[in-house]
């Protein structure tokens, strides 16, 4: 546990320097024997925003453990490369409704249009954390042909645990992502689901 611990330390320092000469050390630690020296290793990865991370990173999504294959899913979205898209999509039906949360997150980062089936699957998931991330991915992307399908979550007044502080409700993050996409259909659905709102 102590050499773990030097190990840990050593790579969130590296991480923070940045200094090209410790990338290469560092993909190496993504298969380090101690989960948390593996979760430190991606985020130190993140760092470096380097597409050549992206093999270990998508290694790390099959990860045994499933805050690594969280981590990984967020730090593939902040790269941002088609490259991860197939990696992601797999993560989908990952057992862990927060690495399915984080896939739905960095599918969304990433941007491309033939992401969208995937999301709008991802909307008739049961964890309304993960459907609330697919509504917001959807919105980032901005597919016209998405607005019936964002319509029909109007009703839903639900908040997933983590939103209760914002107070922000999936309603309203479904006329979010409708004012992103900003078609006639989608603005018009708004302007029904405010005055319905305002006289309730």
């Amino acid at each position: 546990p102590e050499q773990a611990f030097v190990r840990l330390a050593a790579i969130e320092i590296l991480g923070w320097l940045r200094d090209p000469i410790s990338f290469d050390p560092l993909l190496s630690h993504t298969m380090d024997v101690t989960w948390t020296v593996r979760v430190a290793t991606v985020r130190a990865l993140a760092e470096f925003q380097n597409m050549a991370a992206i093999p270990s990173l998508l290694l790390c999504l099959g990860d045994r453990h499933e805050l690594v294959r969280e981590v990984a899913a967020e730090v593939l979205g902040r790269i941002g490369s088609e490259q991860a898209v197939d990696g992601l999509v797999k993560a989908l039906a990952d057992p862990h409704s927060f690495v399915r949360r984080a896939a739905v997150e960095a599918l969304g980062e990433i941007g491309l249009p033939s992401v969208v089936p995937y999301l709008l699957e991802s909307l008739n998931e049961h964890d309304r954390q993960v459907r609330w991330s697919a509504i917001e991915a959807l919105g980032k992307i901005g597919d016209p042909t998405t607005v019936p399908q964002l319509i029909r979550y109007l009703d839903d007044p639900s908040q997933p645990p983590w939103a209760v502080l914002s107070e922000k409700r999936l309603d309203e993050v479904v006329v979010e992502a409708l004012e992103k996409i900003g078609t006639d259909e989608a603005l018009q659905a708004v302007a029904s689901w405010r005055e319905k709102n305002t006289l309730s």
